[in-house]
Parts: structure tokens; C-alpha cells; sequence
């Protein structure tokens, strides 16, 4: 077994990666960010306009998944690494139901 999948195993929430041009969106303080992955209770996202996230800060932001729903959720920025990628914590998680329609919409909708 490689690193990359022991990883994965360990994880607690179930979480998609998103192809780079067709991902989802937050909306944080009037400004989107395209999310490279997303689990119930974390997301990872390109900080993409240098926007000066600190780590601990709490907001909220609206999540636009590409199935067409919008989330509201309260996050945490939990680490930033490589000056452009952020990973946050939402204290108020994704409901499941809505991972796997997103997760569906990808495979019927988004070419690999």
C-alpha cells in the first residue's frame, strides 16, 4: 500500500477531489475561492486572490456545490501552506446526502 492511500484510509469523512477547471466554490467576505477538495467537515481550497487568512480565524461562507445547491456553513482556517492553499474546519458540516449528490453530479457530468 503507497502513503497517498494509507492516507486516504485514515480519514474520517468521506471527501471529493475536484478536477481543477470544474470545482466548487465558497464565498467568504463578498470573495470566491474554487475548492480543490471537500469532506463533510473540511475543505481545502486555493486562496487564489492572496487573500490574508490567519490561522484560528472563524466566518462563515456559502459553499456552491456544482449539483446546484448552496450551504451555508461556519468554518475555521485550521492551516495555510504553500502561501496559496488553505484548509479549513466547518464546525457546521456538510450534510451527507448533499456529498453524495455533488459526488454523483461529478461522475455523471464532469470528464476526467
Amino acid at each position: 500500500m503507497s502513503d497517498t492511500q494509507g492516507e486516504q484510509q485514515r480519514r474520517e469523512h468521506f471527501r471529493i477531489d475536484y478536477p481543477k477547471l470544474n470545482c466548487a466554490r465558497i464565498v467568504v467576505l463578498s470573495r470566491e475561492f474554487p475548492i480543490i477538495d471537500i469532506s463533510q467537515h473540511g475543505i481545502k481550497l486555493l486562496n487564489n486572490c492572496g487573500f490574508d487568512f490567519q490561522e484560528g480565524t472563524e466566518f462563515k461562507g456559502a459553499v456552491q456545490l456544482l449539483c446546484g445547491v448552496s450551504v451555508v456553513v461556519s468554518a475555521r482556517v485550521l492551516r495555510c501552506q504553500d502561501d496559496d492553499i488553505v484548509v479549513l474546519y466547518l464546525d457546521e458540516g456538510i450534510p451527507l446526502k448533499l456529498m453524495y449528490d455533488e459526488h454523483r453530479f461529478l461522475i455523471k457530468n464532469v470528464p476526467t
